[in-house]
């Protein structure tokens, strides 16, 4: 078994890291989004977010391995996801683009991994569950960002199993566990 400390520090947002929030109207239908880099082999990168076929805005800059933004509110709608190397003009080609769409109500963690063809980076679209667990209790999900060891299975201490049988770019279901 494996320690969570992986897995946790890939959700783990460090200071240096600059987030921005694309607000939106409050009277507009809200969805949220996150967006993690989660790929070890490519440094770090700014992360733009734009309404589909509008122009694009930064939302995370110098984006390294490991960083994941808090979640942003969104209005519902299409949108487009790239990522540029750091500091890269935004005119320049991105290395990566993807469109996602917002639902009202919906959270999101769009991660980007290696684990496209030939080990390009590809990026992968979570469905969150913010619902508040019962009480006494809580929720985890495991997403695996660690290379190199394959796979792997996360238990709680003293509790139940979180995952098995996690490759790198995996991520489990929920499991609830007692507080603690």
């Amino acid at each position: 078994a494996v320690t969570i400390v992986g897995a946790v520090l890939a959700l783990v947002t460090p200071a240096s890291a600059q987030a921005a929030t694309l607000g939106s109207p409050a009277s507009a239908p809200t969805g949220w989004v996150r967006l993690g880099h989660l790929s070890p082999k490519t440094p770090p990168v700014d992360i733009y977010l734009a309404p589909f076929g509008q122009p694009e805005k930064v939302a995370f800059r110098k984006a390294a391995y490991g960083n994941v933004t808090p979640y942003s509110p969104l209005p519902q709608g299409a949108y487009t996801v790239s990522m540029r190397p750091a500091d890269a003009p935004a005119t320049s080609t991105p290395a990566l683009s993807a469109n996602v769409d917002i639902k009202e109500g919906v959270a999101y963690t769009a991660l980007v991994f290696e684990n496209g063809q030939n080990g390009t980076i590809k990026p992968t679209l979570l469905t969150d569950d913010l619902n508040a667990p019962a009480a006494g209790e809580g929720k985890v999900r495991v997403v695996e960002a660690a290379t190199g060891k394959a796979p792997v299975a996360v238990d709680a201490v003293g509790g139940p199993a979180l995952a098995t049988g996690l490759n790198y770019g995996d991520t489990s279901q929920y499991t609830t566990v007692p507080e603690g």
